[in-house]
Order: structure tokens, then C-alpha cells, then sequence
């Protein structure tokens, strides 16, 4: 193999303004490295053959040869071009062109192609808005909801209950009217029984007779077997079709028992039945020696009708001819079948309650209406409420109050925090205290708080007057006994009021050792006392009741007064708003729902 030769480069005047070093490193002579077949590698050779120069004389003729082989050899391009170079990456881009020419696709098609590609997120942002509309519409429309989609509610004849003969009753739910024919294909068995109305006791075991074959379905559904009933006459026909009988049984308290009764006649005008009431065992008198006759107030579908005979009122099953309810049977009819049917199910916590809430606002609107005797004791209380508060603040504009319910007796707390070691198991007198005060101030009343403080008993109520800053006031305390009036005398109608009050903490278990004069007195006392807390039985047409106002009432929620406080309120003012005007003090919004509409037992 012969070695490349190297052209010698001849001395040059350094002096010369042409002079330019060879090297930076200052040598006289550089050889110039040369890519094989590069541009510039041919150039430098081309150059240095062309000149006419003489080689040294030690210059070795094979190193010249060498040269000429690798001139031979040259290359027009480097393998490293610069990016900045005119002719860089020439070949690369006329090759992929080429390519993409070949391959390239009609405009339409490739237009084509980026829909089908995007036609899935098209897709997904669609559903999402249509999902979105379905919600808000579930929210604020939900029936338009059921008839988009739809579906609608099951047939009366499997959700009603079979109630009469060829009877016309109206579904609220659905607003439409349907007729129904009872066909009992299940019997019930009353012949043990001699005497008729059943005890509540015995009601009580009959309906645990039927749990045993109890129908898991919705609460006016009507199982595959047929409704179990007794046996009917069809002798009389002024007998009412169907009806719903409340019996009491004399050992529950006044509100108790009104806060069943508002819903069942409730239940009665929803599903086009006659409502009736047994007050035979009821230990406060009749319903008339406290409220209007119920004939005239709620006459049903069938004015005048007769009730039907004592042996068919049936307690279990409720889609029975004659459904009875008790206090005792009360709990087979409003458990989780009743929360499951009535409360609303798009709304959340205390909300689902409304339209029971709403249920038992009209009965006491509508249907539980006061005797002509106690709304002349509900004007004469109000009327010194209202004297006695305008005396206080020398004016004689509203007068404005808030109300308590002190309950004790056999009314112990809910709350851990009030039953624990140590504790009496009662909400403390200065949490009352404490409660009316902040609810004043929250509302922006001027000056000294006033306050009607109902209590069941005398030395819970002394005990909130000693230590309450403001004006307090109570039946009790209208009277002589109550040593507290500021008058030289008291009036006769204060006087009258204040025999009204509790002599001391109820218990319902010392109830029947009150004569019964006593304790239709007591009773009095307690719708009194009830409409001051509540605003239940407001009378409208009175311009004396439009100069008293009450703003909030404080109580706790194991007492049954405290629970239809709220209902007289009214749902916006009691549970529909951030400021409430019921304010319970014993759980304090801790649980949920706050409120509840009755008490099972």
C-alpha cells in the first residue's frame, strides 16, 4: 500500500500583509486532515496539487503518492454537515416527500377520518349534558321527570287499599279518581272476642297475628292473596264505605296522642276516607268538651254516613274496610314503611320530612279545631300576654315575646351529655336561659328580652324567673298564688288563667290519680299553653292576636309539645331557614332529622 503524499508549503514573508499562520498553533507547515471523499478534503488537495511548488529534497516520493490515491477517493459532501448548510438534509426531505406523495390520502377522506376520531368525545360531552339536564330536572321537577322516561305510578289497584264497595276514592298522589270493590279473600278471625270495640291490647295482638304473613310491599300495596278483613254487613247502607278510626287509650299525653291523630286525618283525605275518633277510653273528657266535632270539621266523602259496627273495625292490615289505629298499633303503620312512601325522596336530612310536616299543618288548620269554651280562655290569655308585655315596655305597639317549654316530670334528656353520671338526666334551666337571650340578640331586638315560659313544673319554672335578665311570664304567675303581679289587684280572667297551670311535674302514670274535673282543667291549660308557644289556633279574625307576635320558641325534642311547636310555626319559619324559630335545645341540630312528627311506643 502506498502512503499519500504531502504538498510542502514554501516559506512565506511573515512580514507580508498577506501572511496568514497555517496553524493557530504557529507550525510552518499543517497538514489538513481529510475526510475520505469529502468536499473539503478534495478542495484542499486540488489546491495544494495546483500549486507550483517543489518538494523538499528529503520529500519521500511515496508520501506523494499517498496524497493522489486519497484525492482519488474524495467525497463531494462531509458525513457531517452542518445544519446551517444550503444542501443539508436535501436527500432526506426528497425521500419522505416522495413517500407522503405516495401515501397521501383524498382531503374528504382524511376530513372524514378526524370526525370518526373525534366522534367519541362529541359523543361523551352530549351524554354528560344530558345527564346533567336529567338531574337538575329530578331536582326541581321530578313527576315531568316520570313522564320523560316514561314511567308512571303503579295502578291504584295494587297500591290502594281495597276499601269499600264500588266506592269512588280520590289517589292524591296521582290525581286521578278510581273505584275500588273490597273482596276479602283472607278472613280474620274475631270469633274469641264477645265484646266489640276491641281492648287496645287485644287490637295490639291482632296485628302481631298478621306480622306472621306480613306483605313486604309499598304502603297501600295490596297483596297477591288479598286483604285480610272481617266479614261485613251489607244490611245498612248508611253505613260510611270506609273509613279510619282513632282510638284512644287514655295513657298518653294530649299531644302525643293530636300529633297521630294529624296524620291519620291526614291520611283520610288523601285517600278519599271517612275519619272518625273514639274517645271512650280517653281520660280528659270527650273530643268535644275540647274541640269542634270532627263530622263538621273534616265530613269526608260521605257526609252523614253512619260509623260501621264495632266488630269490623279491623287494626291490622290499615287496607282493611275499617282500619282502627291506637296508640299500641300506631307503630305497625308509621315506621319505615311510612318514611319510605311519604317522606320526598329528592331531598336530603330534616327536608324528606316536609310533606309529613306539611300533612299534619293542615290538620291542625283544618281539622283540629278548638270548642267555642277554650277559644274564649286562648283570647283571654293572649289578651293579657299582650297587656301584661305593653305595661312592661310602657308602649303600645306589638307586643313581641318569645316562648320556652320547660318539660320534666318523665321527660329525661336524649343527649348523652344531659343523662350521663351525675346529671339528672334534664336539660339545665340556664340552657334555656341562655338560648332565649342569643335568639333575642340574633333577631335585633331592642332592650330586655320577654319570654312565656310553660312548664309542667312549678319549681323548674321559679328557678328560669330568678336567674332570667328579662320579663317573664306565665300562667302561674297571672294569678294570686303566683305572688308576682304588679298590679294592686288581679282580674278575674287572670285569675281564671292561672287555675289552668300545672300543680307539678307530669307523669303519666300519676294521671288518673287527678279527679277527672282535674284533669279536663289541666288539659285546658295545656292548648293554652300550647297556642302561646306555637301559634297553633291563631285566630285571624281577632285584630287583638295581630298585636302579639312571637319570634321563636326553645324546647326539647323528647317532649311532644316541643314537636308541634315546630308544625305551628309553620316549615319556614321552624325548619325551612338558617335562623330558625325553633330552637331545641336538647340534641341542638345534632342529629338527623332535628325533627320528628310523632312518638311510637
Amino acid at each position: 500500500m502506498s502512503r499519500p503524499t504531502y504538498s510542502l508549503v514554501p516559506e512565506t514573508d511573515t512580514t507580508s500583509s498577506s501572511y496568514r499562520p497555517l496553524s493557530r498553533r504557529g507550525s510552518e507547515t499543517n497538514l489538513v486532515p481529510r475526510t475520505p471523499h469529502s468536499r473539503s478534503g478534495n478542495q484542499t488537495f486540488t489546491h495544494a496539487q495546483n500549486a507550483s511548488i517543489d518538494f523538499a529534497p528529503d520529500a519521500s516520493r511515496d508520501d506523494l503518492n499517498e496524497t493522489y490515491e486519497m484525492t482519488q477517493q474524495s467525497q463531494t459532501e462531509p458525513l457531517l454537515a452542518s445544519s446551517t448548510s444550503a444542501t443539508f438534509g436535501d436527500d432526506i426531505h426528497k425521500l419522505i416527500d416522495a413517500e407522503s406523495r405516495g401515501r397521501r390520502r383524498p382531503a374528504s377522506r382524511r376530513a372524514f377520518d378526524r370526525a370518526i376520531a373525534h366522534l367519541p368525545i362529541a359523543f361523551g360531552v352530549v351524554f354528560s349534558l344530558f345527564l346533567c339536564l336529567l338531574i337538575f330536572v329530578s331536582m326541581y321537577w321530578p313527576n315531568k321527570l316520570q313522564e320523560f322516561i316514561g314511567t308512571s305510578q303503579p295502578d291504584v289497584s295494587d297500591d290502594t287499599a281495597v276499601v269499600g264497595n264500588s266506592s269512588s276514592v280520590l289517589d292524591t298522589t296521582t290525581g286521578a279518581t278510581h273505584n275500588h270493590t273490597h273482596s276479602a279473600s283472607v278472613s280474620i278471625d274475631y270469633s274469641a272476642y264477645s265484646a266489640f270495640p276491641l281492648t287496645p291490647e287485644q287490637y295490639r295482638q291482632e296485628c302481631w297475628k298478621q306480622q306472621e304473613s306480613h306483605f313486604h310491599g309499598g304502603y297501600w300495596d295490596k297483596p297477591p292473596e288479598g286483604v285480610a278483613d272481617v266479614k261485613h254487613s251489607e244490611n245498612n247502607r248508611k253505613v260510611c264505605s270506609s273509613t279510619i278510626t282513632f282510638m284512644f287509650d287514655g295513657n298518653r299525653g294530649l299531644m302525643a296522642d293530636l300529633a297521630l291523630i294529624a296524620q291519620l286525618a291526614g291520611l283520610a283525605r288523601e285517600q278519599g276516607r271517612t275519619f272518625l275518633i273514639d274517645d271512650r277510653l280517653w281520660t280528659r273528657g270527650n273530643w268535644t268538651t275540647h274541640f269542634r266535632s270532627i263530622r263538621e270539621t273534616q265530613p269526608g266523602p260521605e257526609p252523614g254516613c253512619l260509623p260501621p259496627p264495632p266488630e269490623e273495625l279491623v287494626a291490622c292490615p290499615r287496607l282493611a274496610k275499617h282500619w282502627v289505629v291506637t296508640p299500641l298499633t300506631a307503630k305497625f303503620h308509621f315506621g319505615h314503611s311510612f318514611s319510605e312512601s311519604f317522606e320526598d325522596p329528592y331531598a336530603q336530612s330534616t327536608e324528606r320530612l316536609k310533606p309529613i310536616f306539611t300533612r299534619a299543618f293542615d290538620s291542625f288548620e283544618s281539622f283540629i279545631i278548638l270548642n267555642d269554651q277554650n277559644i274564649r280562655l286562648l283570647r283571654q290569655a293572649r289578651s293579657e300576654l299582650r297587656r301584661r308585655i305593653q305595661l312592661n315596655t310602657d308602649s303600645e305597639a306589638v307586643a313581641t315575646y318569645m316562648g320556652a317549654h320547660i318539660r320534666r316530670g318523665d321527660r329525661k334528656a336524649m343527649s348523652w351529655e344531659f343523662i350521663k353520671s351525675g346529671s339528672d338526666g334534664y336539660v339545665p334551666i340556664q340552657n334555656y336561659v341562655d338560648a332565649v337571650q342569643k335568639t333575642w340578640s340574633l333577631v335585633g331586638l331592642p332592650g330586655r328580652p320577654h319570654v312565656y315560659v310553660a312548664s309542667d313544673d312549678p319549681v323548674s319554672l321559679d328557678e328560669f324567673t330568678k336567674i332570667f335578665p328579662g320579663y317573664v311570664y306565665s300562667l302561674r304567675q297571672w294569678g294570686i298564688d303566683g305572688g308576682r303581679t304588679r298590679e294592686g289587684s288581679v282580674t278575674d280572667a287572670a285569675e281564671e288563667l292561672a287555675e289552668l297551670a300545672s300543680p307539678s311535674a307530669y307523669v303519666q302514670s300519676e294521671w288518673m290519680n287527678r279527679t277527672e274535673e282535674q284533669r279536663i282543667r289541666l288539659t285546658r291549660g295545656m292548648i293554652v299553653e300550647m297556642a302561646l308557644l306555637s301559634e297553633l289556633w291563631d285566630d285571624d279574625t281577632n285584630d287583638e292576636d295581630n298585636d302579639l307576635e312571637l319570634i321563636a320558641t326553645a324546647c326539647t325534642l323528647t317532649s311532644n309539645v316541643c314537636k308541634m311547636a315546630a308544625v305551628g310555626l309553620g316549615w319556614a319559619r321552624s325548619l325551612g331557614s338558617k335562623l330558625k324559630s325553633w330552637v331545641e335545645l336538647d340534641n341542638r341540630n345534632n342529629i338527623e332529622p332535628e325533627w320528628e312528627a310523632f312518638e311510637l311506643i
